[in-house]
């Protein structure tokens, strides 16, 4: 179908896992959501995020059995060679959410980043949400959000927001041994919270137009320790449009 022609009733993403000559599929699995990001532990347990309404099937005993907004983030657990569901969840509050990336620990805790519109985000502190819930342009855009779960998916650990008065969106996300998250992503906020001695201490990119709201202004890097505060963000740009879209740890 054309680009825009979403099924917005039953969207459907997708695993596959091919074997190691890539030529063959082993265990497809299809769910009610569209997948945007997807993570291995070290079991080859797959963990999957992205966006989904209410036709997506949540575990009992999950943190988030329902959807909050028409759209809320979700991770998914699926068992080795996807033999099947371990836990199902629902991310997000009573605006819109989206999921773009997921790592997962040693101890199978997963970490999310995204973006979203919702001033009640679970776990987020209340009244720390600094984006904007509408826009002139027709859009929806708010703050980058990082997020942790526990490793049966009944608890939100934490969730933060990360971000300004303008876009800024989560799109990459990393954990290093200790818990610690490392998030990448775009911004157009001017006030986005770098931190004293941050490489890039000023925001560089063009200025934030209400009329095409876009969020790839600078790019950004942040840690998040095991907790959810921030240990330390920077902006990483010029006078152009720059965004961070994936990111990697030594």
């Amino acid at each position: 179908p054309a680009y825009d022609a979403y099924p917005g009733a039953n969207p459907t993403g997708f695993v596959i896992r091919l074997n190691s000559n890539g030529g063959g599929i082993l265990s497809p699995r299809a769910f009610n959501a569209y997948a945007l990001g997807v993570a291995l532990d070290t079991s080859d347990a797959v963990y999957v995020t992205g966006q989904a309404n209410a036709s997506f099937q949540p575990t009992s005993g999950a943190a988030q059995t329902a959807v909050k907004g028409v759209w809320d983030a979700f991770v998914l657990k699926l068992a080795p060679n996807g033999a099947g569901t371990v836990y199902a969840s629902f991310l997000g509050g009573s605006a819109e959410d989206r999921g773009w990336a997921i790592a997962v620990d040693g101890s199978g805790y997963a970490y999310v980043a995204g973006e979203t519109a919702s001033a009640d985000f679970p776990g987020a502190a209340p009244g720390s949400f600094g984006g904007r819930l509408a826009d002139f342009y027709g859009g929806w855009f708010g703050d980058a959000f990082v997020a942790r779960l526990d490793p049966t998916g009944a608890r939100v650990i934490y969730g933060a927001y990360l971000g300004g008065k303008a876009p800024d969106s989560g799109r990459a996300i990393a954990v290093d041994s200790a818990g610690n998250a490392y998030v990448a992503g775009g911004t157009m906020s001017s006030d986005f919270p770098v931190t004293a001695g941050a490489y890039q201490a000023a925001y560089a990119g063009p200025a934030f137009d209400a009329t095409t709201p876009e969020v790839d202004g600078d790019a950004f890097v942040a840690r998040i320790c095991a907790g959810g505060a921030l240990l330390w963000a920077t902006y990483l740009g010029g006078g152009d449009y720059d965004m961070g879209e994936s990111l990697a740890l030594d």
